[in-house]
């Protein structure tokens, strides 16, 4: 968790937009989505700076969704946004309506490019001492990933999956940002 939260406060550093919030990791007991989200949504009405909320999930993870810890209390609270996952399918309306009816206008499915490269492969081949260097690399290197984050990232050992999470992350807030000044 020490890891993950130092993680994101490189990759928001310079960024006002963004804060880091330690809920989950201060939080005793089980963490579940919906809490976090109720404990931001009500963080952001006491400092009446109401706010919406957008959590991002795989495809990949969107498939489990229906079986998460209360998933229409969290529809309720935030828009679920579905980034592409090579090997998962985005979510079709029948599926919608089968598994999370009523919810179909709070998910958003995004477009994206659709790696062939995961957490678990790159896992796997750092397990088995296989190089991992074209796969991370390229990712690691990325315009929005800096010398401090690169470093962090290598001497935690960290580079075989945040890299990849936070390129494709970086790649679809460019892209929400582009289209949210199109509309202004």
């Amino acid at each position: 968790a020490a890891d993950r939260l130092a993680m994101v406060e490189l990759a928001i550093a310079g960024e006002p937009r963004f804060a880091v919030s330690r809920a989950e990791i201060d939080r005793p007991g089980p963490s579940y989505t919906a809490d976090t989200v109720e404990g931001l949504l009500a963080e952001s009405e006491d400092a009446h700076r109401p706010i919406e909320l957008t959590v991002i999930l795989s495809a990949e993870s969107f498939a489990d969704l229906p079986s998460w810890h209360e998933p229409a209390r969290l529809l309720r609270l935030a828009r679920i946004a579905v980034a592409p996952r090579q090997g998962h399918p985005p979510p079709t309306p029948a599926w919608l309506a089968q598994r999370l009816p009523g919810f179909r206008d709070r998910i958003d499915v995004l477009e994206g490019p659709h790696l062939d490269i995961s957490a678990s492969d790159i896992r796997a081949r750092v397990a088995a001492g296989r190089p991992i260097g074209v796969v991370v690399l390229n990712f690691s290197s990325a315009p929005r990933v800096d010398d401090d984050e690169r470093e962090f990232l290598l001497s935690a050992g960290l580079h075989t999956t945040r890299a990849l999470d936070r390129a494709r992350l970086y790649e679809w807030a460019n892209r929400a940002r582009a289209d949210a000044e199109a509309l202004r």
